[in-house]
């Protein structure tokens, strides 16, 4: 029987599965011990920004490079999340105190789904204004705080802001982007102000 997958992508399939159901299944398969088909397998891992989600199962059965290798990336992604988070944060109350309403999107707010929320990478912060008509109030607040713009062009949605730390913000006007058919864009409005109210 010819597999469509390599086992790497088997074997790594099996301990995402583990790992996101939170039950150690003591009849799922664990790894081998050929090193070179492990490498593989956290370099697909890697590849695919999942490699700290490997941790819980197999910190115990990885040796020597391998090992320290898982280690060394879910103490990098760990870090970053709380980087993220703060960094999220700092940027809610600076525009909430300045009386701009905003909602956090993905990131910090959706690490609640994963088995370990700190596992949850993000490349950047992205923010949500509530009313899209105070793009300037907003710009102008990030401003003072010593935030600056990343790009000399803004396309129309989201801005793109450097963060004193060296983060990018997203500052968005729309919850998603344009579609080209409008009576989408009118439904997925009235989904995001339904949420947002």
């Amino acid at each position: 029987m010819q597999y469509l997958f390599k086992q790497e992508e088997i074997q790594l399939f099996e301990i995402i599965a583990e790992s996101l159901s939170g039950i150690d299944d003591k009849n799922t398969k664990k790894i081998n011990n050929n090193e070179e088909e492990v490498a593989r397998m956290l370099d697909l891992a890697r590849n695919h920004a999942i490699l700290p989600m490997l941790y819980p199962s197999l910190h115990t059965q990885l040796k020597d490079q391998s090992l320290e290798f898982l280690e060394a990336a879910t103490r990098e992604v760990a870090m970053e999340f709380y980087q993220i988070l703060f960094g999220a944060h700092k940027i809610v109350s600076i525009l909430e105190s300045s009386g701009i309403p905003v909602v956090l999107l993905k990131g910090a707010s959706v690490a609640r789904f994963y088995p370990v929320p700190e596992y949850r990478r993000s490349a950047d912060i992205d923010i949500l204004l509530v009313n899209p008509d105070q793009t300037e109030e907003a710009a102008k607040a990030l401003s003072s705080a010593g935030y600056r713009p990343h790009k000399e062009i803004f396309v129309n949605h989201s801005q793109d802001w450097a963060t004193p730390d060296n983060h990018i913000l997203e500052l968005h006007t729309l919850a998603v982007e344009p579609f080209p058919e409008e009576w989408i864009n009118d439904y997925t409005n009235s989904i995001y102000r339904y949420l947002i109210l």
